[in-house]
């Protein structure tokens, strides 16, 4: 997403994302990895919860990658910061989902991932977001 950002505000959307530990765990990963998008800390999980994201197995998150795509599943694994599997309110398993949410807070868009990977393309946002824009004369 972070490739794709001007092209989010472009079309007006504010884009956040959502981590697994505390405001400042997450003002830390975002300065460190200089993601320029406000990260939220949601220790307990409350907005995975609300959007009834799911939570993967050991076989969705890791095995099943490594059968498909060893070469690129070590990759991954070896890029990956781990210091956030470290945190008391991580669970490796979550995964993850992108929701888009007008101002007043009607939900207009909801990806819910199957995998780690299963992320919608930007371009598929980018759609989505532009006729939401059409549809609301913007």
């Amino acid at each position: 997403m972070q490739e794709g950002i001007d092209g989010y505000r472009s079309r007006g959307a504010q884009v956040i994302a959502i981590g697994q530990g505390t405001g400042v765990q997450a003002a830390h990963y975002a300065s460190k990895w200089n993601v320029d998008l406000p990260i939220l800390g949601d220790v307990k999980a409350a907005a995975y919860q609300a959007y009834g994201m799911l939570r993967g197995s050991w076989w969705t998150v890791v095995v099943r990658s490594m059968i498909i795509d060893p070469i690129e599943t070590l990759r991954l694994i070896a890029k990956a910061d781990m210091t956030g599997a470290a945190l008391p309110a991580a669970d490796v398993l979550r995964l993850p989902g992108m929701a888009i949410v007008e101002k007043g807070g009607r939900l207009r868009f909801l990806h819910r991932a199957e995998e780690t990977k299963d992320m919608p393309e930007n371009a598929t946002v980018f759609e989505k977001l532009d006729q939401l824009g059409k549809a609301a004369g913007v």
